[in-house]
């Protein structure tokens, strides 16, 4: 099997950014039988590192594609993902676009420039559009389809097709990956178009005038003249004072006729008379309801009215017997009770008050979601505010924060991430319960999380993030067990979360151990390389001196983290930080993590006891190899605005040496 010429391009475009120094490495994957094996000794060839073989003899459309490459990234965590624009059999032209939807990336298709900036972790892509070129600037990881003059590609050499026959080519099934790609579209026939008629040449232009004054006759448009034939006249304009009380003489909590529900949702009978647009529910009911009132709630069917207008002299698409337009979807796809609530809020947004949407309480999701469906942006607005009551508590925030989410409630949304980071930094145990139940209890508070989008859970993160310290460890624990991995996902959507780390040898430092306390202030090999962004964080270890109750000189080993920020700046930092002491195998020995909050001075610290001398002594050849110690520091943290800067801390040791 051949390569598709655009995923070629995408291969090559792949293999010169890891040239560039800005990726590590290339993965090649495919979709298919297995002659698909033959793609992937290709892309190897031409000097991808490994290859992915997802191998299945089913037909496999777009939408199965873009599933099984989301699990496939999902997996590998790639920083950059490179597709053809389009297969070259089908010439959908999906893949791209629905693999960027599912993973909630970025996307920009059709590029025939990249440029990707890893430090600033952005890719600039030009694209081909009718208008000429344009350019898009997104943030990695992101989706980007290559178009054909995006580059050359390579020819595979001889000596690289033999080493690509030793690369690793590893093979998967959808079953392992956990993805069902079965065919969503069925196709009911294909046939050519109708032939062309053949022309014919006429005489004299009478004789075309004649020939087309008989077509006409044979057509639905009426040639010849500029007014259109008498149509019936539309109905009257309904004022919204009209709607309004007609509404108010039907209170919402009124009684319902399920069997013809019009008065209770519509009010006037004579507003029912008026009615142009009928929907037919499956239920069997027609529900009466005016175009005017629709359309300017609903986008959806605005824009479906608008192509439903008939050509001048035509007849009105989808019309019943008195002339009325009639609809099915998507009210089809939601129960009559659903229905007629948001026909109720439709003709009057007042109604759509916390005390209503108790009433409805049980058909309150369909309603949003026939709202969201049908694109009515002045009741979803009044539908979030109405809501925003029942996010102030946890189990609201966690029973509608997925349907505000989906339905981009943004007022009920921002209380309920609120509410739910409020939530996390209260869940304290009482002073005096034993540990088991604390944790039974928080895990029990948090259950619901595992239900929430990603976009969600990223947002309460940050916020509980700013004010970490106040949250208990069987609080973070327990939020840990519900989040695969919190600092992935909180970096992956808060653009305020650093992080940092470096790796640095003090040598001689068993010699320092025999003589414990305040080391010389020459001895500059124990204050860290600078770290982080902005020069924000350096480490200082020293052996540390102090006398035990007992008169016993006992000794430690001491850290000390020093996060530099400007005297005068209105900065505070929430900092997770931590330190690893490798031993002479190269792993980690002993790890020590710190929470702290660092807010504006010219230095401020935290001292932490990393291990008694005695015992660094006593394994030195393991811990200090040479007499040296080696230790890897991390830190991630948030740069935050303060209320007013704090000032220089008066508490240094005096034996700091100067930065």
């Amino acid at each position: 099997m051949s390569m598709n010429p655009f995923c070629e391009i995408a291969v090559e475009e792949a293999l010169r950014v890891r040239e560039a120094g800005l990726a590590s490495e290339v993965v090649a994957v495919s979709v298919g039988p297995r002659q698909a094996a033959d793609t992937l000794r290709t892309a190897l060839a031409m000097g991808a590192d490994r290859a992915l073989h997802i191998q299945t003899d089913e037909e496999v459309q777009p939408l199965g594609i873009a599933k099984l490459l989301a699990a496939v990234a999902a997996k590998e965590q790639p920083g950059l993902v490179l597709l053809g624009k389009q297969a070259i059999d089908d010439d959908s032209s999906q893949t791209g676009q629905m693999l960027a939807a599912l993973l909630g990336w970025p996307q920009a298709t059709f590029a025939s420039k990249l440029e990707v900036d890893a430090a600033a972790e952005k890719a600039t892509v030009t694209r081909e559009v009718d208008g000429g070129l344009e350019t898009l600037r997104v943030a990695l990881p992101a989706v980007v389809t290559a178009d054909l003059r995006l580059n050359e590609p390579r020819y595979a050499t001889l000596p690289n097709i033999m080493k690509a026959k030793k690369k690793p080519l590893a093979v998967t099934t959808p079953q392992e990956l956990g993805v069902d790609p079965a065919p969503r579209l069925q196709t009911l026939c294909v046939e050519e178009p109708p032939k062309r008629k053949a022309g014919v040449v006429l005489g004299s232009a009478a004789e075309l005038v004649q020939r087309l004054r008989e077509e006409a006759k044979r057509s639905s448009y009426a040639i010849g003249t500029l007014l259109p034939p008498a149509r019936r006249p539309p109905p009257p304009r309904l004022p919204a004072t009209a709607v309004h009380r007609s509404m108010a003489a039907v209170p919402f909590t009124a009684a319902i006729d399920w069997d013809d529900p019009t008065a209770w949702y519509m009010g006037d009978p004579d507003l029912a008379e008026e009615a142009d647009v009928r929907i037919r529910h499956p239920s069997g009911l027609v529900l009466p309801v005016h175009k005017l009132v629709l359309a300017q709630q609903s986008r959806v069917l605005k824009d479906m009215f608008r192509s439903l207008r008939p050509p001048v002299g035509g007849k009105r698409k989808a019309v019943d017997e008195e002339g009325a337009l009639e609809l099915e979807t998507p009210f089809n796809l939601f129960s009559l009770q659903e229905v007629a609530h948001l026909l109720r809020f439709l003709y009057n947004l007042d109604d759509c008050e916390p005390a209503h949407l108790a009433a409805a309480e049980a058909h309150l999701p369909g309603v949003v979601r026939l709202a969201h469906a049908l694109d009515a942006p002045k009741l979803l607005t009044a539908l979030g505010r109405a809501l925003v009551s029942r996010m102030r508590q946890l189990e609201g925030a966690l029973q509608w924060l997925p349907l505000a989410e989906q339905c981009q409630l943004s007022a009920a949304w921002d209380e309920g991430v609120r509410a739910l980071a409020a939530s996390v930094l209260a869940a304290t145990a009482e002073p005096n319960t034993p540990a088991a139940l604390a944790d039974l209890s928080v895990a029990t508070r948090f259950q619901g999380l595992a239900q929430l989008g990603q976009g969600t859970l990223a947002a309460a993160l940050t916020a509980v993030s700013l004010t970490a310290n106040a949250a208990s460890p069987a609080c973070r624990d327990e939020l840990a067990k519900c989040v695969p991995d919190v600092r992935l996902l909180a970096a992956l959507r808060s653009p305020g979360l650093q992080e940092a780390s470096c790796t640095w040898t003090v040598p001689g430092f068993l010699q320092l151990l025999e003589h414990p306390g305040p080391p010389p202030a020459e001895q500059r090999e124990l204050l860290s390389p600078v770290f982080g962004k902005g020069g924000r964080w350096q480490l200082y270890i020293y052996p540390h001196g102090s006398l035990a109750q007992e008169g016993v000189h006992g000794v430690f080993t001491s850290l000390l983290f020093t996060a530099c920020l400007p005297e005068n700046a209105r900065l505070t930092m929430p900092a997770k930080l931590t330190v690893d002491l490798i031993d002479a195998a190269g792993q980690p020995a002993v790890s020590l993590s710190q929470d702290c909050c660092c807010q504006a001075g010219a230095m401020t610290y935290g001292k932490l006891r990393f291990k008694r001398i005695t015992e660094l002594r006593g394994e030195h050849q393991r811990l200090l190899p040479g007499g040296a110690i080696t230790l890897r520091a991390s830190a991630i943290w948030l740069e935050c605005e303060a209320e007013a800067p704090v000032g220089p801390p008066a508490y240094l040791p005096a034996w700091l040496p100067p930065r």
